[in-house]
């Protein structure tokens, strides 16, 4: 949230980036960004696997 970097309250920086007080909150409490939480495994079977 570059706002609140810029020193806006929580409420100001939430309203300005379109998202909620809560979720401003919850983004600024996490230890990781959010990119970096993609996962490593596969959902499904590939069905080209044997192809490929």
């Amino acid at each position: 949230m570059q706002h609140r970097q810029q020193g806006a309250t929580q409420e100001t920086a939430a309203a300005k980036a379109g998202i909620s007080v809560r979720s401003g909150r919850r983004i600024e409490q996490s230890t990781t960004p959010r990119s970096k939480n993609e996962r490593n495994w596969r959902t499904r079977e590939d069905p080209l696997e044997a192809v490929w």
